[in-house]
């Protein structure tokens, strides 16, 4: 029976969400074609047992439609971090996030992302502290930089312990000046910077599916996703939600590969 409803879903962008029989939610999935990815849950060669599970306790399927990819994909990780589904993983909501800022000394200060000024620059993405400080030792030894100028190792060590490994070019000893040491750190962390926001105010991305006729604004601020919205009248207002890694991500692939139409709301205000 339920196999029979999964051919009434819509051929649309969307988000999915399976349910069991005392209305607990079980997944929450997204894509392109809704009908098509959700009947491809019943036909996997590959069914893993957990994947079974699900299966087996889905009773009935619901979806929300939205006017494309980008839509389904900041909508479907809004929902997993907000209602937690039990067969959720990846998207699962983190209470911090840390990332790297360098401060007036140029030493790398570990900070949650939510208590960063937007005017400083900061480096990664990092759901753990220990993981974030395991990239960082990384980096400089890729690079050659030095812990001991970094202030990560003591002050009292005339080098540093990579210099003595060769994999320090010796700012901590005379051998390289600082400058240059600075520039070689300057240039590695840019790499990996999150994008500063560019716009003075939030923004409305335009996505519409002309077959449907349906179109939605998009309203971001800082990278944050508010909301979507059939009309800019309807704006969420509020507190900005916590920082997301996936929605971060989401945009800045969309912005790169697409072209889309973009409204500063500050200049309908």
């Amino acid at each position: 029976m339920i196999l029979d409803c999964c051919y009434t879903l819509p051929e649309r962008p969307g988000v999915y969400y399976f349910y069991d029989n005392a209305n607990i939610l079980l997944y929450i999935g997204k894509s392109k074609n809704i009908r098509k990815r959700v009947l491809s849950h019943f036909y996997r060669h590959d069914e893993t047992k957990r994947h079974a599970d699900l299966i087996k306790q889905t009773a009935y399927i619901d979806f929300t439609c939205t006017a494309g990819e980008l839509g389904a994909l900041l909508l479907e990780s809004a929902e997993i971090k907000k209602r937690q589904p039990i067969y959720n993983r990846r998207l699962r909501k983190h209470q911090n996030l840390y990332s790297w800022v360098l401060n007036d000394e140029l030493k790398p200060i570990l900070h949650r992302v939510d208590d960063i000024c937007d005017d400083k620059m900061s480096i990664g993405l990092y759901r753990a502290q220990a993981s974030a400080k395991q990239w960082l030792l990384q980096l400089i030894e890729k690079n050659e930089l030095c812990a001991k100028v970094l202030g990560l190792e003591s002050a009292h060590r005339h080098c540093c312990f990579n210099y003595q490994l060769k994999r320090c070019r010796g700012a901590c000893c005379g051998r390289e000046t600082i400058d240059s040491h600075n520039h070689r750190l300057m240039q590695a962390f840019e790499q990996y910077a999150l994008i500063a926001w560019p716009w003075q105010s939030a923004i409305a991305i335009v996505e519409e599916d002309s077959l449907y006729q349906c179109k939605a604004f998009h309203i971001i601020n800082q990278w944050r996703y508010l909301g979507s919205v059939a009309d800019l009248g309807d704006t969420p207002v509020g507190p900005l939600p916590s920082f997301s890694r996936d929605s971060y991500q989401i945009l800045i692939r969309y912005l790169q590969y697409e072209n889309p139409v973009i409204i500063e709301l500050a200049q309908l205000a």
